[in-house]
This record gives structure tokens, C-alpha cells and sequence, in this order.
């Protein structure tokens, strides 16, 4: 869920079974107020999570089964973040990175408005996420365009430098 909708580790943590709703051929997850539906093979590894037995040890048995999807080891509490963070990052899962690839993904297709619902994120950080995702290469065009200009007048001689002389102007040097 961290990989394919951004959700945070926490917000993954405090999932609840009834968070899932199963459907005729379909697996939605509530995100917040928000029904997701899931994809075929996650929603099954997701419905045999579900379905696995929750608590394991005598004293979770006595307490009561948690309610968590992924239950932690002191029962009735969800599973810790920095433990589940580092089985993710044992699998070289990185974690941010992760997350941030799939709201990338996301605010192509997604409205500020829908995404800041979605992540419960303020709308100004829905609106750079999108403003990231749907950049305007109109000025790289614009350059690369430039250089190639140059470059056939002079038969090509000097496109390395003319990039090399742009690279460190745009950073500086």
C-alpha cells in the first residue's frame, strides 16, 4: 500500500479489518472516509492477511483477538513502524522513496484537491506534488533545441561544451 497508493507506514499500521470491504469481485480499503479498490493480487494477499490467525501467544488469546490488520506483539496494538520499516528495508523496500514515487504517480492523474483528501495532506502540498509531476519541459526543449542550433553550425564540434558551459551556469559555478 506504501509502494502503490503512498500511504504512510503509520496510516498502513492502524488498518483495521473493517477497514476491508469485500465485494462480489472486489476488495476495496477505506483510506481515510475514502473506499480503494484494491488490485486482484493485492487484494488476495491482503484477504489471506486477513484471514491468517491474529493472536499467537497465550496472553493475546486471553485479551481477545486484535482487530488490526497487522497486529503488533503486545495484544491489541498494532504492529510497531520502525520494526515494519526495517523488514521492509531488509527487502531493500526504501520506504520514502517508496511513498513518494507512488504520490509522483499518482498526481499525474489526480487533482490537488483529491490528492490532499486522499493523503490528508494540506492542499499547498497537494498542489507542489502536482506542480512536480506535470513539469514543463518547454524550457529543456527550448535549450536542447538551442544547442543543436549551434551545434550544426559549427558541424557539431562544440555541443559538449555548449551543455557543459549551460550545466554550470544553471548551477552556479
Amino acid at each position: 500500500m506504501v509502494l502503490l497508493f503512498g500511504v504512510t507506514v503509520q496510516r498502513v499500521l492502524q488498518l483495521r479489518l473493517e477497514d476491508l470491504y469485500r465485494g462480489n469481485d472486489s476488495i476495496d480499503l477505506m483510506l481515510r472516509d475514502k473506499p480503494v479498490r484494491l488490485p486482484p493480487r493485492l487484494a488476495q494477499l491482503v484477504l489471506e492477511l486477513a484471514d491468517s490467525p491474529r493472536d499467537r501467544s497465550a496472553v493475546g488469546r486471553a485479551v481477545g483477538t486484535t482487530q488490526f490488520l497487522f497486529p503488533g506483539r503486545v495484544p491489541g496494538r498494532p504492529a510497531h513502524a520502525a520494526a515494519f520499516a526495517n523488514k521492509l528495508n531488509r527487502h531493500d523496500i526504501k520506504i520514502t522513496e517508496a511513498r513518494n514515487t507512488a504520490r509522483i504517480t499518482l498526481a499525474i492523474d489526480l487533482p490537488a484537491a483529491v490528492l490532499a483528501d486522499l493523503f490528508d495532506m494540506h492542499i499547498n502540498t497537494a498542489v507542489r506534488w502536482v506542480r512536480r509531476a506535470k513539469k514543463d519541459w518547454s524550457s529543456y526543449i527550448a535549450t536542447r533545441a538551442e544547442d543543436l542550433i549551434s551545434a550544426s553550425k559549427d558541424g557539431g564540434e562544440n555541443l559538449g561544451d555548449v551543455r557543459s558551459q549551460r550545466i554550470r551556469q544553471s548551477s552556479g559555478d
